[in-house]
């Protein structure tokens, strides 16, 4: 079966990694296993990086170690396109610069930027439930929905910290 060419917008990562439990978690353990191919750009990684640190206040040791499991588990892609689409938050189209120069299959995004375009040239884009959704009724006969091989990424310290 083809695996599916995946790129994350960065609240994917954010969401699987700060509030895990949930469906992001379940599809970056996907990626993380081999299961789908996840693409990612320097502009994607530089943005997720300064997220935690900012927002999530996030020790820079921490998010370096996130940043390399990440490039451990992915293709970064350099994009070659400038792409304008959407005028609302320029920053959206970095996640579709890297689609495009990835030639990926989905985007996986809760940004509503990016949703209500649904798809941008051949690329569908998906919300993560929808998405899972998806995957895992094509998966289904493989018996293997959530991917069986799990790679821990995640852990929590004392407090509410999170160390990633």
């Amino acid at each position: 079966m083809k695996k599916f060419k995946v790129v994350f917008d960065t609240n994917v990562y954010i969401s699987a990694t700060v509030f895990p439990g949930g469906i992001p978690e379940e599809l970056l353990k996907l990626a993380f296993s081999g299961e789908l191919l996840l693409g990612v750009s320097k502009d994607i990684l530089e943005e997720l990086s300064n997220v935690y640190l900012r927002k999530f206040h996030l020790n820079s040791r921490a998010v370096n170690d996130q940043v390399k499991r990440i490039l451990n588990n992915a293709e970064l892609i350099e994009p070659g396109e400038k792409i304008t689409a959407i005028r609302s938050d320029k920053s959206d189209n970095m996640i579709l610069e890297c689609a495009v120069a990835y030639d990926a299959d989905v985007i996986v995004s809760g940004d509503s930027h990016l949703l209500e375009l649904k798809k941008y040239r051949s690329i569908s884009i998906r919300k993560p439930a929808d998405f899972l959704r998806v995957y895992g009724s094509l998966d289904e006969k493989k018996g293997n929905i959530t991917g069986e091989k799990r790679s821990k990424y995640l852990v929590k310290t004392r407090g509410s910290r999170i160390r990633v």
